[in-house]
């Protein structure tokens, strides 16, 4: 029993050891550049990372390299552990960067001044190389202070009986001071002076090297190649569709060409923001029976994943199998109006063009006029099959009437009048009572001009 008692201590005694940190000699630099002791106990596991992106605590995405040139910026990550008293953190982050000769080059201080419930609290710190720096290897090395007077928040909390209806005690109790302040109203901020090192990073080493490139390899990813449909017939249009990603944090332009057969059939230039995804297409003309090459690729700088390739299959017997797989679908192409311009009860002849671009089947064309259904064909079409339909409508009253098609944008107008005159018969008119009155061949001309423009222009807002 003596015995284990003996083990059982001098175990204890060696833990006890163990726990004593290393650091204990190990300084840090306060404000004013001079030495400052570390505390007793250094809390374990912080992270400092050289990053390129930081979502939240411990959400980052590590630089893709360890190089900068001049005039880039570092981003680094650092997070303190374990720092909030009776909800206060009040810590600073120290950054030091010393350059290839040892020599301290940069010093920063990155200040946490937050009351909440979260225990641990992190920081980004971010330095723009000066274009002064040498090339070669640096290292930044990070501490954080603990800054916070509890037995100042102590005394606030326990004599707040006394203060029940001291507004200014209470604000000063929110009030955390500004940033460049050590003794805020109620003087929860230590001063950096006196205050300990809680935590000690491990340095991180970097290259500063003029030929780096600013942006990652990856900044701009081509993916996702569709080509639609995935079987064509030789004498239909397909296409084709990739996306932009922008993983930066800068935005960009990127140059996407489309190559088909070894030839340049297409080339589009998009913008893409930071951190978004753009779409490009591509329209494939009709292209003979058999497979095509397709690839996509770019000359743009720091673009992933190119080239891409992929077959285009043209094949009749190909795709009217893969339309058998599919529903019957009439597409209806165009909506035509022979006549613009008619008089009351006369035919007004309308035609409709229908493409089945699914398995062959019926369907039902309707058209409508100012809103009310005035007719409907029924039509049997085979796979890309066209037929054009054609609505002869007759008006008893005058007006303006605009022609749609349910389930499309296609819409087209006529006019119904009491008596119209062709376009000839109305210039041989304008010129007939010019003449008789003696009009110069100038204004007749102008007059003739004038009135094309109003028939030009009653055209064009009849096939909007």
């Amino acid at each position: 029993m003596k015995k284990t008692i003996i083990v059982m201590i001098l175990v204890l005694y060696l833990l006890s050891c163990s726990g004593i940190p290393a650091s204990a000699s190990i300084t840090g630099f306060n404000e004013t550049g001079e030495y400052a002791s570390l505390a007793s106990e250094i809390k374990s596991y912080p992270q400092l990372d050289i990053v390129k992106k930081v979502d939240g605590f411990k959400k980052f995405e590590p630089h893709w390299n360890d190089r900068f040139p001049q005039g880039s910026t570092l981003m680094v990550y650092a997070d303190a552990l374990d720092v909030s008293h009776a909800r206060f953190i009040l810590v600073d982050f120290i950054f030091i960067i010393t350059d290839p000769m040892g020599h301290i080059v940069s010093w920063d201080r990155v200040e946490v001044r937050k009351v909440g419930y979260d225990q641990n609290t992190y920081v980004v710190y971010e330095k723009q190389i000066p274009d002064d720096w040498i090339d070669g290897t640096y290292r930044i090395k990070a501490f954080v202070y603990d800054r916070t007077n509890f037995t100042k928040i102590m005394q606030y909390e326990y004599n707040y009986v006394d203060h029940i209806g001291d507004e200014d005690y209470w604000d000063d109790f929110w009030d955390l001071g500004d940033d460049d302040d050590d003794n805020t109203e109620a003087g929860f901020v230590n001063p950096l002076s006196t205050s300990k090192v809680v935590m000690k990073f491990r340095e991180q080493p970097f290259y500063i090297d003029h030929r780096a490139s600013v942006y990652p390899p990856d900044r701009f990813v081509i993916s996702d190649l569709r080509l639609l449909p995935g079987v064509v017939a030789p004498a239909e249009e397909s296409y084709l569709t990739v996306n932009v990603t922008n993983t930066f944090t800068d935005g960009g332009e990127v140059e996407v060409i489309f190559v088909l057969d070894n030839r340049t059939a297409g080339v589009s230039k998009v913008a893409v923001e930071p951190y978004s995804t753009e779409m490009v297409d591509f329209v494939i003309p009709p292209q003979e029976e058999g497979e095509h090459h397709i690839r996509i690729t770019s000359p743009s700088s720091n673009v992933a994943n190119v080239p891409i390739d992929a077959i285009l299959n043209v094949s009749m017997e190909g795709a009217e199998e893969a339309s058998s797989e599919l529903p019957t679908n009439f597409v209806v192409k165009s909506l035509d109006i022979e006549k613009i311009q008619v008089r009351v009860n006369e035919t007004v002849p309308i035609g409709v063009t229908v493409q089945n671009q699914g398995q062959t089947g019926n369907g039902t064309i309707l058209i409508e006029i100012n809103g009310e259904p005035v007719g409907e064909k029924n039509l049997s079409l085979r796979y890309l099959q066209t037929e054009t339909v054609y609505f002869n409508i007759t008006e008893k009253n005058t007006g303006t009437y605009r022609v749609t098609i349910p389930d499309t944008q296609l819409a087209r107008l006529f006019f119904v009048t009491e008596e119209t005159e062709s376009t000839t018969s109305v210039i041989e008119s304008v010129r007939s009572a010019a003449k008789e009155k003696g009009v110069s061949a100038g204004i007749i001309a102008l007059i003739l001009i004038l009135l094309l423009l109003l028939l030009g222009l009653r055209i064009y807002i009849s096939r909007r």
